[in-house]
């Protein structure tokens, strides 16, 4: 398969016969063109919502709850969210995640940050990230809503010689 979100779109090679597409699918006229061919399709993505096809998605606000039992389990004290306030992913996740650490009588610091904030396809350092991870008390843990926001955490932590998982533990979502 090549091609993608614009320009001519996805192509498939000469003579493939597709049952069904199973995938992260964000571009409505690839969607558009399955529907006419008869292709089945189920979308994957968190993001993309409204396309017209069936969705298959992980129960989010059971991750959020599931990560903040994990760290109760690691016997942590002081824990923090950080998400992305525009993907209702994000927000479910940080419910669970609270619930949890405010059921067992602790608080639940938070970051927030919205689309366009930081890139999200960059790893450079992120001087809001550090100055938030200074700002929490230690030893303490962190739910990222995502793997790759996670990874930006760990580079903040790694740039400012904060000791993981010692000082600051670390979880993301996704398995990215």
């Amino acid at each position: 398969i090549t091609g993608g979100v614009g320009g001519e779109g996805w192509k498939f090679p000469p003579g493939t016969k597709l049952p069904a597409v199973l995938g992260m699918l964000t571009d409505g006229a690839f969607l558009k063109r399955m529907k006419r061919a008869g292709i089945p399709c189920v979308n994957i993505s968190e993001r993309t919502q409204g396309l017209g096809t069936a969705r298959v998605l992980p129960d989010n606000l059971e991750a959020g709850r599931r990560a903040g039992a994990y760290f109760l389990e690691k016997k942590f004290t002081h824990f923090a969210f950080t998400g992305c306030d525009d993907f209702y992913f994000s927000k479910l996740r940080h419910q669970g995640f609270e619930e949890v650490v405010r059921d067992a009588g602790f608080a639940c610091a938070s970051q927030q940050f919205g689309s366009g904030k930081w890139p999200c396809d960059s790893m450079d350092p992120l001087p809001e990230i550090g100055e938030w991870l200074q700002s929490l008390p230690r030893p303490c843990a962190i739910f990222a809503h995502a793997d790759d926001h996670a990874r930006r955490v760990l580079n903040e932590c790694r740039r400012l010689n904060i000791r993981v998982p010692e000082e600051t533990a670390v979880l993301g979502c996704d398995n990215d």
